[in-house]
């Protein structure tokens, strides 16, 4: 046999990848929002013998008083601002170089200290990657 003459090949059919365009789905039906959700505990009857003991039913919101408020004190909203950044130095057990110099003290891979001291160096990479960043 020749090694030159190319056997002809069927084409290869493409699988449509998971996340692509081209699947099989029916259409989207809008429902009633109340039919979909409902509370997961409906409103609880306190037994009266359970009454006689002294439980009672209590509000979900804490009642404050206007000594509270004159304080500052008020619920928290649903869009409360919530600070992601740091709010001051970030200070760590050791220097950068003192981990270094004591990752290669500890060796052992059991040894808690270097999980520690790896979890310290992996900080320092983290902070000058947003640091970098920024």
């Amino acid at each position: 046999m020749d090694d030159n003459v190319s056997q002809p090949q069927a084409p290869l059919r493409q699988v449509p990848l998971a996340g692509s365009i081209n699947k099989e789905a029916g259409p989207v039906v809008i429902q009633d929002v109340s039919e979909i959700l409902k509370p997961t505990e409906p409103e609880q009857n306190i037994q009266e013998e359970v009454l006689e003991a002294g439980v009672e039913k209590v509000s979900d919101k804490p009642n404050l008083t206007p000594e509270h408020a004159k304080f500052g004190i008020e619920l928290a909203k649903e869009s409360t601002p919530v600070s992601t950044t740091p709010s001051g130095i970030v200070k760590l057990p050791m220097t950068e170089e003192e981990a270094i110099k004591n990752i290669k003290i500890h060796k052992k891979i059991t040894d808690s200290a270097r999980w520690y001291i790896w979890l310290i160096l992996k900080q320092f990479k983290i902070m000058r990657s947003k640091v970098a960043d920024s």
